[in-house]
């Protein structure tokens, strides 16, 4: 069981549910009830999207450790499950599974809210995953980019899931719930680029061994820290223009920020002077929490402004 867990990510997992549950009932449950949608509908609906979200994801996590195997046993050879403690063919059928019950899933999500969306999605995101695993992440950027938008998309697959409730809701609550999935979207984006880039670094000599062409690899350390620090520096100016906008003579709303972007601006330090393995490990960890950091100011907004 536990092999079972680490294969498909179960600490990321957990952060995708950690970030839907608070946008679901930070952001959109306050409203949806006010607008005259019932508490039990709301958990409902966020039980399937979160089904559909993770079992795409542990797809994606199965079928990138399936084809990783080699790499990954120069990377992280402690760590090394498909091959050792589940099957190859385990695996494959886990992936397989995984596939099938998505696409039950996306299919009841679209007979009750009668419409054709998630089915045409669920093919669309896991075969940009499989994709990835097959031959994008070695292609410099493109699988990092790839990743990135992945990640976007766990915030922003809310507006699609409540396409028609926020195209007859009344403004201002619009115009919030918009704004705010618009904005973590682009934090999700660029701090996942810039997590991804650093784990190239961390993974160079792994994928350089298996002829997996990463951005750390094509580029060399170098430069890929040049990259990152410009995707650091972009992700600090979108919090910058998040900061003003919502300043409203709330001190926290306005503040919190600051704080993420300190907590940016060390990382970032640190990875100018990093050199070992183990140096950009903790760099990737670091940016793992400060993404955790980020959903707190959910909360807050949430706390404060309903």
């Amino acid at each position: 069981m536990v092999a079972f867990l680490q294969l498909i990510r179960f600490r990321n997992l957990l952060i995708i549910l950690l970030t839907q549950a608070m946008i679901f009932f930070g952001l959109f449950s306050p409203v949806l009830i006010k607008h005259q949608l019932s508490k039990s509908v709301l958990i409902s609906d966020f039980l399937l999207l979160f089904g559909f979200t993770a079992l795409i994801a542990a797809g994606g996590y199965l079928i990138n450790d399936l084809l990783d195997t080699g790499p990954d046993s120069v990377n992280k050879p402690d760590k090394l499950i498909v091959g050792k403690s589940i099957t190859k063919k385990n695996t494959l059928q886990l992936y397989y599974f995984s596939l099938l019950l998505s696409f039950l899933l996306s299919v009841l999500m679209d007979i009750i809210d009668q419409r054709i969306c998630f089915v045409l999605i669920q093919p669309l995101l896991s075969a940009g995953l499989a994709l990835y695993s097959l031959k994008l992440k070695g292609i410099p950027l493109l699988g990092n980019l790839l990743i990135a938008i992945w990640s976007a998309l766990v915030p922003g697959i809310f507006l699609v899931f409540f396409f028609i409730e926020l195209s007859s809701m009344e403004e201002p609550d619009k115009s919030i719930l918009v704004q705010w999935i618009i904005a973590y979207s682009i934090f999700a984006f660029l701090s996942s680029l810039f997590r991804e880039i650093v784990k190239d670094m961390e993974d160079m000599e792994g994928d350089k061994a298996f002829g997996i062409n990463s951005t750390a690899v094509a580029f060399g350390i170098p430069k890929s820290k040049r990259i990152a620090v410009v995707t650091s520096v972009l992700l600090c100016i979108s919090l910058i223009i998040w900061a003003l906008m919502l300043f409203n003579g709330n001190i926290i709303l306005w503040t919190y920020p600051l704080i993420l972007i300190i907590t940016l601006g060390r990382l970032t330090k640190e990875l100018t002077i990093s050199k070992e393995k183990s140096d950009f490990a903790g760099i990737s960890r670091g940016i793992k929490y400060f993404m955790l950091a980020g959903l707190i100011y959910i909360l807050l907004f949430s706390l404060i402004q309903f």
